[in-house]
C-alpha cells in the first residue's frame, strides 16, 4: 500500500505494488514542483491529488 504524500491517504501503486504498469504511466508526462519550493522528484500522488496538482501547475503557468 502506498501513501499520497501530498494528503497521506493510501492508494495502489502500480510499480510498488509489483505490477509492469500503473494508472498514472497514462497520463502525460509533466515535471512538478508544489508551492513552496519542494522537490517533487520522489513519491507518489494519489489520483486525486495529482489531478489537483497538474491543474494548479497549469493555471500558475497561464498566469506567468
Amino acid at each position: 500500500q502506498t501513501f499520497c504524500k501530498r494528503c497521506g491517504q493510501p492508494f495502489v501503486c502500480g510499480v510498488v505494488a509489483g505490477q509492469a504498469h500503473c494508472w498514472c504511466f497514462d497520463l502525460p508526462h509533466r515535471p512538478l514542483r508544489e508551492a513552496g519550493g519542494r522537490d517533487d522528484s520522489a513519491g507518489c500522488y494519489c489520483p486525486a491529488c495529482l489531478d489537483k496538482l497538474v491543474a494548479e501547475v497549469a493555471a500558475n503557468f497561464r498566469n506567468s
